[in-house]
């Protein structure tokens, strides 16, 4: 209870907080039933007021218990559903406690000794809903309890609850030793809990610390990346002003030379090309860089595509339809 509380103000887990409290429960379960109120309280102690405190006491065990071990094994249930199936318990937990109070108590405590005797079986079927470490995919995080260790828990507690159960319904002969065995019980099992916890929580952090070098090594990655990009782009600026100024003199010269016909529409296509490949390239790199903004904006469609077909090498080859308001391409086979 101590290791749990300490644990619960580092982590501030609800799952450590339930077991606080069901320690604490379990121990004043554990200081009525060996009869140590005698000698807290003496003889002069108002007994019917402590005999209903130990009842309670055993009401309030069976349901934090009930809520610790859900909660506990939702952790690890692979499908969520069945937990939400186990919380029904509960709800006949809390009618048969509303049948305590209302002065039905051999009926309320009946039904919550049968829930406590249900209990170990419905979490073992709970167990077997658990992953194992064996089907676990590759890069997927294990589970934090093997299903080994799980499934030796719940059948170690379903065979110790039952030999405490069953003599207090009558249904096996009681003896002297079942009178401090369910103690002897709760200790044990809320040990072996514990050890559960603590390896939990050692997996827990180990896979944080994993967790944490991962995204260390991302992060890294993110950077060497960005420098990456940074190199690229200043690469890509510096080529386009290299590339963009010889093409520009180009035209020039080619205007200068006076030169018509064919042979200058191949070249000064030629220059536009060159000149759209470099321009496509600082776009990309924009883009890349996140430092491209696309503006919508309207266009001549029927301009763009004549555009496009001056651009080819045999713009002989496509002809265009136009026709109510439709553009019908078709390429010839020349």
């Amino acid at each position: 209870m101590f290791w749990a509380a300490l644990q619960w103000l580092l982590l501030r887990e609800r799952l450590l907080a339930l077991f606080v409290i069901k320690q604490a429960i379990v121990l004043a379960f554990g200081v009525t039933n060996l009869g140590y109120l005698k000698m807290l309280f003496g003889e002069g102690a108002d007994w019917p007021l402590l005999d209903i405190f130990v009842k309670i006491n055993n009401f309030t065990y069976v349901g934090i218990y009930y809520l610790f071990e859900i909660t506990f094994l939702s952790y690890f249930v692979t499908d969520k559903r069945y937990c939400r199936y186990a919380y029904f318990a509960l709800v006949i937990w809390g009618f048969a406690l509303a049948l305590f109070f209302a002065g039905f108590e051999v009926i309320g405590l009946q039904i919550n000794m049968y829930l406590t005797l249900a209990s170990p079986i419905i979490f073992l079927l709970l167990v077997f809903k658990t992953k194992s470490a064996k089907n676990v995919a590759q890069g997927e995080i294990p589970p934090l309890l093997s299903r080994k260790i799980l499934v030796s828990f719940y059948l170690f507690y379903l065979l110790a609850a039952y030999w405490v159960v069953l003599p207090n319904i009558g249904i096996i002969k009681a003896k002297d030793l079942t009178l401090t065995l369910a103690v002897y019980v709760s200790i044990i099992s809320s040990a072996l809990m514990a050890t559960m916890l603590m390896l939990r929580t050692r997996n827990l952090n180990r896979q944080k610390a994993h967790a944490e070098t991962e995204a260390g090594l991302a992060n890294q990655r993110y950077e060497q990346a960005k420098e990456q990009r940074g190199q690229q782009s200043r690469f890509i600026s510096m080529l386009t002003h290299e590339l963009k100024t010889p093409i520009g003199v180009a035209k020039l010269s080619l205007d200068a030379m006076g030169i018509d016909g064919v042979e200058h529409d191949r070249i000064q296509r030629a220059l536009k090309n060159m000149n759209d490949v470099v321009e496509r390239c600082r776009i990309s790199d924009a883009v890349d860089s996140h430092r491209f903004q696309v503006k919508h904006q309207l266009f001549d469609f029927r301009e763009s595509v004549f555009e496009c077909i001056d651009l080819l090498k045999n713009p002989d080859r496509v002809k265009v339809f136009e026709g109510n308001g439709f553009l019908s391409i078709q390429t010839l086979n020349l």
